[in-house]
């Protein structure tokens, strides 16, 4: 029983402390193959990642809103026409790494990243084939895939419609190291 008891304690103390990272400087891009949107660009999305005994996971969330546009008129047709960020204002993408990286090591990595994108309240599983590279406790980390719009119930994404049928979607982020103590 005192044996049982005490792996137990160990196995809670060890999950409790997780080595976490959070986004320094990040900057996520929709490129559109379409006509009324170019290119857009926020530069403040939250993206975390963790190590724990379970694995390491990564999360990236932005704010629809703070895509940045050329003109004003591609900033509101995007937020209110096609991902209404009045009802859907985040995007969110998570999920856990399929290979582990040595966080203690200097190096590139290079990993797939099987992740749940939820855009309009719409879940796709997406694999991103994503480079980390490991450098004096900091990580930078990018991907790049090509997401179908009507996938997440974009209106008017189809093909040689005014946004086009697919986003190219690039998530470039450098993150810091913390220790965090897990509830």
């Amino acid at each position: 029983m005192k044996t049982v008891l005490l792996l137990t304690l160990l196995s809670f103390i060890s999950t409790a402390f997780a080595q976490t990272y959070v986004s320094k400087m990040s900057e996520a891009t929709f490129s559109f193959k379409g006509t009324l949107f170019t290119k857009g660009v926020n530069r403040k999305p939250a993206v975390t990642f963790r190590e724990t005994t379970s694995g390491q996971s990564l999360t990236i969330a932005m704010e629809v809103k703070q895509f940045e546009f050329p003109d004003s008129h591609q900033h509101d047709e995007f937020n209110e026409t096609f991902m209404e960020s009045h009802y859907f204002p985040q995007v969110r993408i998570s999920g856990m790494l399929k290979e582990k990286i040595d966080l203690n090591v200097n190096g590139i990595y290079v990993v797939n990243f099987p992740a749940k994108v939820t855009i309009r309240a719409i879940s796709q599983n997406v694999i991103f084939k994503t480079r980390i590279e490991v450098m004096n406790k900091e990580l930078k980390i990018f991907f790049e895939d090509i997401l179908k719009l009507s996938d997440f119930n974009i209106p008017y994404s189809s093909e040689g419609s005014e946004i086009g049928r697919d986003a190219v979607f690039t998530l470039n982020s450098n993150l810091q190291s913390i220790q965090s103590y897990t509830r």
